[in-house]
């Protein structure tokens, strides 16, 4: 039996409406990375980017949640059980579903890193007041406008780039069962051999994982997110093994991912240095004046980023802390 063609549908049933969705570089739109001045001359001054584990994150009851419902679901779906039929068969399936769990809880999402960037209207030259309260230090950060929109991701990336999808818990357990019962329904109306079950579980796991992550409660829905996600399980060539790192800050030590913004083989096909990607940077509304402004230009040109200073714009928004 040719399994490739079947394997093909099935990656497609699970993904289809990845494909459909915005992911990738070449449709996202301009995104801005909020952050704090210190951070901006970090990125200025090494052209690197850091993305952080989820452990580390607010967001990791999202993830958590994405994942552990998947599970659950998957072993309480009757019609993916029916259509195992045998105990053989059906204890293979599960079988490597728990070993995807143990795996990703205590190897993969260990190396899982996520930068989060917001959606920006490009005609915004102040940022929206509710990101700098919550990631732009309160006013006193700066908000990196990228736009990424001419790169080119290899096949082999293990960077991942897309939109996050919003929905309330039960919406989301909802999508997740539709998921597992399109899996019941391919196992019933195609002839899978029992030594392709277990590809079949991983690949679901991967799904819900990836689901998992891409993500969130709808009360968030107002920061429009995209994020940019490292999996280690698809760095086959350890591409970017050299850019594990650490960071040693006020809340002990936490791993990064510290991302040179520099061709890479295996993971970027052309040059993304920061006079190509950042289209802007915003000086949050609590730091802007005439002297803030100076300021910067005088960093930028110490940093040796003088080519940027036409980029940097101070936000007008009249802000208050409280």
């Amino acid at each position: 039996m040719d399994f490739d063609a079947t394997w093909k549908k099935y990656w497609k049933m699970l993904y289809l409406e990845l494909e459909q969705s915005n992911g990738g570089s070449a449709n996202a739109p301009l995104l801005t990375h909020y952050t704090s001045l210190s951070n901006l001359e970090n990125i200025l001054q090494k052209e690197q980017v850091w993305l952080s584990n989820p452990l580390f994150m607010n967001d990791l009851e999202e993830v958590r949640f994405g994942v552990n419902h998947g599970i659950d679901l998957t072993y309480t779906n009757e019609a993916l059980r029916k259509a195992l039929v045998t105990d053989t068969r059906t204890n293979l399936f599960y079988d490597a579903i728990d070993q995807s769990y143990d795996q990703y809880g205590n190897e993969q999402v260990l190396d899982l890193y996520v930068m989060c960037f917001s959606e920006h209207d490009p005609h915004d030259q102040d940022g929206r007041l509710s990101m700098w309260r919550g990631y732009g230090a309160n006013g006193k950060g700066a908000a990196i406008v990228f736009d990424v929109s001419d790169l080119k991701e290899t096949d082999s990336s293990p960077l991942a780039l897309a939109p996050v999808h919003y929905a309330s818990q039960q919406q989301r357990k909802s999508e997740l069962q539709g998921k597992i019962e399109g899996v019941a329904d391919f196992i019933h109306k195609n002839d899978i051999p029992d030594e392709h079950i277990g590809n079949l579980a991983r690949e679901l796991f991967n799904r819900i994982a990836l689901y998992a992550v891409f993500s969130k409660h709808d009360g968030f829905d107002e920061e429009r997110e995209w994020r940019l996600v490292y999996f280690k399980d698809r760095d086959t060539t350890n591409a970017l093994a050299p850019y594990l790192s650490y960071f040693n800050g006020p809340d002990g030590l936490q791993p990064k991912l510290k991302l040179d913004l520099k061709p890479i083989e295996g993971v970027l096909s052309e040059d993304i240095g920061l006079a190509k990607i950042i289209d802007r940077i915003i000086i949050g509304p609590s730091a802007s004046s005439p002297l803030a402004k100076m300021t910067a230009e005088r960093m930028l040109r110490a940093l040796g980023r003088g080519d940027l200073i036409h980029r940097l714009v101070m936000s007008s928004i009249p802000y208050r802390d409280s």
